[in-house]
């Protein structure tokens, strides 16, 4: 069994239950990729 962090570096995902099994939009997902890039 593995310790996880749901959404791990972007701010708004993560640790954030309500993105379990939710697809972002298009800006939250356009803001996701811009934090996982830096």
């Amino acid at each position: 069994i593995c310790q996880t962090i749901k959404g791990k570096d972007v701010s708004f995902m993560e640790n954030n239950p309500a993105f379990h099994g939710k697809a972002p939009s298009k800006e939250e997902m356009a803001q996701a990729l811009k934090e996982l890039a830096d």
